[in-house]
């Protein structure tokens, strides 16, 4: 072996011990050069590897230099070409060369975010999914975001498709709008860690399921950018026995999964990605959704839990204070402002019993064409994102006359009169 081939050997070898050796600071040079001892090297044009545990010097007139050094160090060269290994960020000065740095600090690049894993339901009713971390399914039309601690069956993301699609089949709308994307932030989640910050849910409904672990009285809820659910059959049964407001009250825990809560929530995603509604329509329209959506799918799939939300449904038909011919209009220009009051909750019976009535008298087709009227009355999502005013109510209560007739709500407080006690 001749001596330029030992010297690269030596170098190589030399490299790798040098990549987790002591850190040296460095003057202005083409070289990083790792002693013992300090040590000096001259070239005017050379191709040199020099390692050295004590001083040494070496002059080559034809090499390129890499030099490896443990301590202080100093190199001079008018034209070469220097690789250079340093574990501490080293600075090089040359007037004709071409240098490669290699540090054994680590660079910093921001990472992309790594969200949770995606799992699997497997369509069958009898099996489940218990969740131990953050993850999440996919469906056509949403995705469902889980918290640990959640119990699937693993037909529940078969059946919140089938709800999606009735949905869209009765109200002649598609919970999609082009071009509109939807993107997880940090004020949807309304309480808790949110893993789910800037995840993109393109155009489907992201449907959360949260616990609420220590029993605050959270309830299902939803909007144009998301639903959360809160079903307490859906807890895992360690989580349920592990808090005494839960375990020490079996009642608050159906037997079923209740898909009408599933159904109205998702109506209001719907209409809220439409347009806005008066108090009155929102509830109503939900509730009147959910009815008709929920005992289709229990004829139809003959599901237990679709027949058992059917069979449960809290429907009333009363409101406390009466709806007449001659009152049912100043009752919808008011529309419940004050909800502190005894009449909390009709606005849901009222609603409901409304887009049963319009059905009846005006056609399947009735409630598509009262959120169409609306929205191109100026309150389409997203353009308008405020609740209505008074002033935006009365003009709603206007264009439900425009739509229908003048004489809407005399037939309909009529109507009430004939239907309420059924």
């Amino acid at each position: 072996m001749n001596r330029k081939r030992f010297l690269i050997t030596l170098l190589a070898a030399t490299l790798l011990l040098v990549s987790c050796g002591p850190t040296v600071p460095k003057e202005s040079t083409d070289a990083s050069i790792v002693s013992s001892e300090a040590s000096t090297m001259s070239n005017e044009s050379s191709d040199a590897a020099v390692v050295s545990s004590e001083a040494s010097t070496m002059s080559n007139e034809s090499s390129d230099a890499a030099v490896v050094s443990s301590e202080v160090s100093t190199m001079s060269n008018e034209s070469s070409d220097a690789a250079v290994v340093s574990s501490e960020a080293s600075t090089a000065s040359n007037e004709s060369s071409d240098a490669a740095v290699v540090s054994s600090e680590a660079s910093t690049t921001e990472e992309s975010k790594v969200f949770p894993p995606r799992i699997t339901l497997s369509g069958n009713h009898d099996d489940h999914v218990i969740t131990d971390q953050f993850c999440y399914v996919e469906g056509e039309k949403y995705f469902l975001l889980l918290d640990k601690d959640v119990d699937l069956p693993g037909d529940f993301g078969d059946n919140v498709e089938l709800i999606i699609d009735e949905i869209e089949k009765l109200t002649g709308y598609t919970f999609s709008i082009p071009s509109t994307v939807y993107t997880c932030d940090n004020s949807t989640v309304r309480f808790g860690y949110n893993p789910w910050d800037g995840f993109d849910f393109g155009m489907k409904v992201p449907i959360y399921l949260y616990p609420d672990r220590e029993s605050k009285g959270y309830i299902s809820s939803a909007s144009s950018e998301f639903m959360n659910l809160q079903l307490y059959e859906l807890y895992s049964n360690d989580l349920w026995n592990s808090v005494p407001a839960y375990r020490d009250n079996p009642w608050r825990r159906d037997n079923y999964v209740n898909y009408e809560t599933v159904a109205h929530e998702l109506t209001h995603v719907l209409t809220c990605r439409r347009t806005a509604l008066t108090k009155i329509m929102t509830e109503g329209c939900a509730d009147y959704v959910a009815e008709k959506v929920i005992k289709k799918l229990a004829d139809v799939t003959g599901q237990y839990d679709f027949v058992e939300s059917a069979a449960r449904m809290d429907l009333s038909y009363h409101v406390k204070n009466e709806v007449t011919a001659e009152n049912a209009e100043e009752v919808f220009r008011n529309d419940y402002s004050d909800l502190s009051t005894i009449e909390r909750g009709d606005e849901y019976t009222l609603g409901r019993m409304l887009c049963l009535f319009l059905e009846e008298d005006y056609g399947a087709s009735s409630l598509h064409d009262y959120i169409a009227a609306v929205a191109n009355a100026g309150y389409a999502y997203p353009e308008f994102l405020s609740d209505p005013s008074p002033n935006d109510i009365n003009k709603m209560t206007d264009l439900m006359k425009t739509t229908f007739g003048n004489d809407v709500f005399t037939k309909f407080g009529a109507w009430y009169q004939t239907h309420k006690d059924q």
